[in-house]
């Protein structure tokens, strides 16, 4: 579905991969069409929506192609209307994968399959015992103690991979600022410049951490991908993507582009990074709270503030929520085989 998702899995897999829009926008004119022997793997399976899901599966039904659905049904939803994958694999079973193998700890892959089943509490407790989930009076210090965490990390380990997520574009904002200072500070930025960018008017310098937020396939980007700017001017950049290309485009051909220390959660599913931090505010759910609390190799800091949560139970009651989408067959009346006879005679 997403961008950054099927980088990814052209990246593990080899398979040829892009997101499920341009698959259908080919279709539409006559290109990419499936035939009978394709197979045709969709990751992230549970952020796709009912329709869409289902116009892909009629398409691969009429072309004699074999679909395979990849994803987790506790994970982040579909923006779209439904659960068809929670619902097939309901009603069709599938194959299930237990082994977590994105933590390199065994005490924090025990705590993604903790997540993965609903026991959010016993995860952060367990990130808790190992010093990792951070209390402050508010949200504001709380995103201090976050962005000191973050800088002293990536001064101590500048070769690994890291990202800050969040639910709200507003406070990736906050926190791209306020991570862009500490760059500013230790002088690992250029001279800033000016530019009008979608989202509005950013300062960016040669050395900024940048996200991609749309698909170009001339420039081989897409939502998601990340990397650092090597020169800007006003009217161009030139950007290093975090797998070594080094692509260059004018702003006025291409503009989606912002900050990218941090991101919101939904910019994170399929995203793998050697640490995450993780500020926690009371719109997350449990789906949202599995990904955030499971995209590192390495490590994993929580934050929150107490003017959001008072307590740390409040903060798993609400990290907790179920959020599942749900379809019309939920509610399908379950009849007595006895008495349905009885009401036809």
């Amino acid at each position: 579905l997403s961008g950054i998702a099927a980088e990814n899995l052209e990246d593990g897999s080899g398979i040829a991969s892009r997101t499920i829009a341009s698959m259908e926008h080919g279709w539409k004119n006559g290109r990419d069409m499936l035939t009978a022997g394709d197979v045709l793997v969709i990751d992230e399976a549970g952020m796709v929506g009912t329709r869409q899901l289902e116009r892909v599966l009629s398409h691969a039904a009429e072309a004699g192609a074999k679909v395979v659905l990849v994803g987790d049904p506790q994970q982040l939803q579909s923006i779209e209307a439904g659960a068809a994958f929670r619902s097939i694999h309901e009603r069709h079973c599938g194959a299930e994968i237990g082994e977590v193998r994105r933590q390199r700890e065994d005490w924090q892959r025990d705590a993604t399959r903790d997540l993965a089943t609903g026991r959010t509490g016993h995860a952060i407790h367990a990130y808790d015992r190992n010093e990792m989930v951070h209390i402050a009076e508010t949200r504001e210090l709380a995103r201090g103690d976050l962005i000191d965490r973050w800088d002293r990390q990536r001064r101590a380990a500048p070769d690994s991979s890291r990202i800050i997520l969040t639910h709200t574009n507003a406070e990736v904002r906050e926190l791209n600022e306020a991570a862009r200072d500490r760059m500013r500070e230790a002088g690992d930025l250029g001279e800033d410049v000016r530019v009008m960018v979608e989202r509005g008017e950013r300062s960016f310098a040669a050395g900024d951490r940048v996200m991609f937020l749309q698909n170009e396939r001339s420039l081989g980007v897409k939502n998601g991908t990340l990397g650092t700017i090597e020169q800007v001017s006003e009217q161009s950049m030139s950007v290093r993507t975090d797998d070594g290309r080094s692509i260059s485009f004018d702003l006025k051909d291409y503009d989606r582009i912002d900050h990218g220390y941090a991101a919101t959660i939904h910019k994170a599913q399929g995203m793998t990074v050697d640490r995450t931090h993780v500020m926690a505010t009371p719109g997350m759910d449990a789906h949202g709270s599995y990904v955030a609390l499971s995209r590192h190799r390495d490590g994993m800091d929580l934050h929150y503030g107490r003017d959001d949560f008072s307590s740390q139970d409040k903060l798993i009651n609400t990290l907790s929520r179920d959020r599942a989408k749900d379809m019309a067959t939920d509610y399908e009346q379950q009849v007595d085989p006895a008495q349905d006879y009885a009401e036809r005679r």
